[in-house]
């Protein structure tokens, strides 16, 4: 019985670092690359769940310290029940006259602890995700494509080979990245695309063609499993346009990081519209206005004759008509 409630009391002590775990896998990492949490059994998980709760604990303590020595000092009002609850749950005979009140104070105070360890873990990445070797220890080889997406207005195009193939085709999808997961080793598990349309790959001796399958609309979600999943290449995508349209009360909505990531992302998306328009060929008369284009004639239309440009020189005078002979006069 003794061994029960000694455990008992252990996993309720650990409930503040369970807490601290949570935060630290579902919500600070929640991006298109979300690792999945450690194995139970593995150092990290063991060091995530000590740590946060020890930090949880030694805080929640602080006030009870406060009140000691506060009474050690000066005369407090007498309590019938056990107000530390760290005390009734090392020593349950110490709860008093009120045991009771003294268990749902210690249980009470053990759930706002682990609401703490929540707190601390969450706001613990959110400090430390600013810093690159902290981020490549949780993201691995999908650190320095996350980086490059600081802002709300960037996605990751997802091209995904699948296993379905016919001869020498493969069946493919491509669509906007939501969720990539991943096991603690960086292992693929699984992908969650967005507006998936359909492609089919050729795969020729010299080259290798792809090819989109016609389709109305595009599907709107899909999920593809690792053993379902050949190959997975991924490609960074800034709409500047939006960008571009962003409202005044949106970024007063920022903070200071992610408006100038915004900034930096529409100066270079500037930058490399210019030099994508100086690397292409000047356009004649007809491509910059081809409304101007005339019209190709059938062939069986009759084609107008050609008229000479006019000339500068003076026509010649013309001549007055001589008068007819008399012997080509008519009789009278």
């Amino acid at each position: 019985m003794n061994a029960g409630l000694n455990l008992l009391t252990a996993l309720f002590l650990l409930a503040p670092g369970f807490g601290a775990f949570a935060g630290v896998y579902f919500t600070g990492l929640r991006r298109p690359f979300r690792p999945a949490p450690a194995a139970p059994g593995s150092l990290l998980a063991l060091a995530l769940v000590t740590v946060g709760a020890l930090l949880a604990h030694g805080l929640s303590s602080i006030p009870y310290a406060i009140q000691e020595s506060v009474c050690s000092a000066v005369r407090c009002i007498p309590v019938v029940f056990q107000p530390n609850p760290y005390v009734t749950l090392i020593d349950p005979t110490a709860a008093m006259g009120a045991p009771g009140v003294s268990l749902m104070i210690a249980l009470l105070h053990l759930a706002l602890v682990a609401l703490l360890g929540f707190g601390l873990g969450w706001g613990g990445m959110k400090v430390a995700s600013g810093y690159r070797s902290f981020q490549s220890f949780f993201y691995g080889w999908t650190d320095e494509l996350t980086n490059r997406a600081p802002t709300r207005y960037h996605a990751i195009n997802a091209f995904v080979v699948t296993d379905v193939t016919h001869d020498h085709l493969s069946l493919g999808y491509e669509g906007t990245l939501l969720d990539l997961r991943q096991e603690a080793s960086g292992k693929f598990l699984s992908a969650t695309l967005r507006d998936v349309q359909a492609f089919v790959i050729d795969l020729q001796a010299t080259e290798v063609k792809r090819t989109k399958v016609p389709r109305r609309d595009p599907i709107p979600f899909m999920v593809l499993e690792a053993e379902n999943v050949k190959n997975v290449a991924l490609a960074l995508y800034f709409d500047a346009k939006a960008a571009a349209a962003v409202t005044p009360v949106e970024i007063d909505r920022m903070t200071k990081a992610e408006r100038e990531a915004l900034e930096q992302a529409l100066v270079a998306a500037k930058e490399a519209e210019a030099r994508h328009s100086l690397d292409e060929p000047p356009k004649t008369q007809w491509d910059a206005a081809p409304e101007a284009k005339p019209a190709v004639e059938s062939e069986g239309a009759a084609t107008p004759p050609a008229q000479s440009p006019p000339s500068t020189s003076k026509a010649p005078a013309p001549r007055r008509p001589r008068p007819a002979k008399k012997a080509d006069q008519a009789p009278r």
